[in-house]
């Protein structure tokens, strides 16, 4: 059978060794692909990627689904792989800092491992994208006019599955002077969780273990409070 076109994506460090965000690549549509045989096809293509693929975790998502490295896939024409590097604030860091600041400000907030006595294995979000990226924006307008001495502002929000000590939500924001730095960030992320519709799934160890007859008791769907 003639090879398909796969669309790469890159993200984060990843991009900017390739120097993309996107291209193509050819993989062979009658072979069942792994997730390491991917990452073979694909360094074979960017040999520069070798050493970071290698020694870096990442998570690789094939059509905006994560991909298990037990799981077997393969790919039609205009398939999808993304290549996740660690959700971290260097990226938003980069994107707030300027000369004219003197400051940045930034919350991080992390999946903990309990609540109320119970083990937490994970937290698993869920989010009506279109209009979670509009409150967004609009969340962002509204700092900037209670604001006026910030110059700029970044937000990223995870969804599916985050690990315990993972990064789930990161907010940067840069400007002249601290005050205004500080307390716009305050206001973001309380609007965020109040407005953005982003909901998280609380998944006990019990849920993993399967040790809990009762299911419905191992998980919880709350707000994003």
């Amino acid at each position: 059978m003639p090879p398909v076109q796969v669309i790469i994506l890159y993200f984060g460090r990843l991009r900017e060794l390739t120097g993309t965000s996107s291209e193509k690549i050819d993989f062979d549509s009658s072979i069942a692909y792994t997730q390491q045989t991917i990452l073979d096809h694909i360094i074979q293509h960017r040999p520069i990627l070798k050493s970071f693929l290698t020694t870096n975790s990442f998570r690789l998502a094939v059509n905006q689904q994560y991909l298990l490295e037990t799981d077997l896939v393969k790919f039609s024409e205009q398939s999808e792989v993304a290549l996740l590097p660690p959700f971290g604030g260097d990226e938003l860091y980069k994107r707030v800092v300027a000369p004219s600041c003197g400051a940045v400000s930034s919350f991080i907030g992390i999946t903990r491992d309990n609540f109320e006595g119970r083990r937490v294995s994970r937290l698993s979000y869920e989010a009506y994208e279109p209009m979670a990226l509009q409150e967004l924006n609009r969340l962002c307008d509204d700092a900037r006019r209670q604001f006026a001495n910030i110059e700029h502002i970044a937000i990223c929000h995870r969804l599916g599955d985050v690990s315990i000590s993972d990064i789930s939500v990161a907010i940067y924001v840069s400007g002249p002077h601290r005050r205004d730095v500080l307390d716009a960030v305050s206001f973001l992320i309380e609007q965020l969780k109040t407005n953005v519709p982003i909901w998280k799934k609380e998944i006990y160890e019990d849920y993993e273990d399967n040790s809990n007859n009762n299911m419905s008791t191992s998980y919880c769907w709350k707000e994003n409070k």
